[in-house]
């Protein structure tokens, strides 16, 4: 990818784009699966306690096989992060991969603007909502008009699962931000909201 994208057609440098996002998406199962194994021998969890977010690994004392690793993941477009009970795992660095944006068609960079604005603050996370509710109306636009755009695309199925998803949580969990409990009637801000959203 490093090497050629940027000789290809941007139809072509689509095609390898989403081909490496499926490949993680079927390869990082296994990666975390792995990353449980070491973090159980003697000590691993213990360094990557000592890091502070994000990590270098750099900073890692020692050259060992477990630091290795963990730089191989990251110079591979991966990303850890942690759970507020610091429960350690990857996920594909979408940020990182902005790199790849300048070869890609309007496809290709609409994908991966959603994909990193998603992964780098997710809107649900350690049991509960991460962002407003204005935050999240412009990712549902965003979401919506690539499936106008691009309704035949393979990718399409999966960001439909998380425009549904989006949609629910708009509508459903900030609830209690969103109704006078007097009247039970939305409030006008939220309710200006919704037109505005139904407009777009």
């Amino acid at each position: 990818m490093d090497h050629h994208l940027a000789k290809t057609d941007t139809k072509t440098a689509d095609q390898l784009f989403f081909e490496l996002d499926q490949y993680y998406e079927k390869h990082l199962p296994m990666i975390n699966d792995n990353f449980k194994a070491l973090l159980a021998q003697p000590g691993n969890a213990d360094k990557l306690y000592a890091l502070q977010y994000p990590y270098d690994f750099n900073k890692l004392k020692g050259d060992d096989s477990f630091k290795q690793w963990l730089l191989n993941q990251t110079e591979g477009g991966l990303v850890l992060k942690a759970t507020n009970d610091m429960s350690f795992y990857w996920q594909v660095d979408y940020k990182a991969l902005q790199k790849y944006a300048a070869s890609l068609g309007e496809e290709g960079k609409d994908y991966l603007s959603i994909q990193e604005t998603e992964t780098d603050k997710p809107y649900l996370g350690d049991g509960g909502l991460q962002i407003t509710r204005a935050e999240l109306g412009p990712r549902m636009v965003e979401v919506e008009e690539y499936l106008v755009n691009y309704r035949s695309s393979p990718r399409a199925v999966k960001l439909r699962t998380l425009y549904i998803d989006y949609l629910k949580t708009y509508l459903s969990d900030y609830r209690y931000d969103a109704i006078d409990e007097a009247t039970m009637k939305l409030l006008p801000d939220v309710k200006e909201e919704y037109q505005n959203f139904a407009r777009k």
